[in-house]
């Protein structure tokens, strides 16, 4: 009776850090994990990219296509980020149709452009749903390493940041705010 117990409470535990550390719908990391991650970059002075990635129109899509497909959508989407950002960093879901990568595996800014320049391609490849021939684009705002910066939250405010100004300009646009980025590169 006390091992079955100590068992539930253990698997119940389980559960609860999950849920804490990860998106529900993604399996992603959520923003708690997320600044747990740029904190531990910050506070070992390591050089890393925040990139802030949103799904243009996707409320339309949403609506249009009922939830359960913006699920799917949103599934398919994080997975497919994901496997093309990995090996650099880590992708994370916030909310809705907003992700942020931490990516701390570049090498130099050319790579960088390299990868966004990847990386949209990669979105832009059709998702099918249901007979249903889906294309995305979406925004990104990319902030480079900054030492100024003390915590999480101002890479995430200045990729939010770059991240609203793309989408001033233009659908399908990344802006970048790297302003101490690679100087060791």
């Amino acid at each position: 009776m006390i091992a079955k117990n100590i068992t539930k409470r253990k698997n119940y535990e389980k559960k609860v850090q999950k849920l804490a550390f990860e998106d529900q719908l993604t399996g992603l990391i959520n923003e708690n994990s997320m600044v747990d991650c740029i904190n531990k970059l910050i506070k070992e002075n390591q050089k890393f990219h925040v990139f802030s990635i949103d799904i243009d129109r996707f409320k339309i899509i949403n609506d249009s296509l009922g939830h359960e497909v913006g699920n799917q959508i949103l599934q398919i989407f994080s997975a497919r980020v994901n496997k093309h950002l990995k090996k650099y960093g880590v992708l994370g879901r916030l909310s809705g149709d907003l992700f942020f990568a931490v990516l701390d595996k570049i090498s130099s800014e050319k790579q960088l452009n390299k990868i966004a320049i990847s990386l949209k391609e990669v979105i832009k490849e059709p998702i099918y749903l249901d007979q249903e021939e889906i294309h995305l684009t979406s925004t990104v705002g990319i902030v480079g390493y900054n030492p100024s910066h003390i915590n999480a939250r101002e890479y995430i405010r200045d990729a939010d940041t770059a991240l609203f100004d793309a989408k001033k300009k233009g659908e399908a646009l990344f802006l970048s705010l790297i302003k101490y980025a690679q100087q060791s590169c």
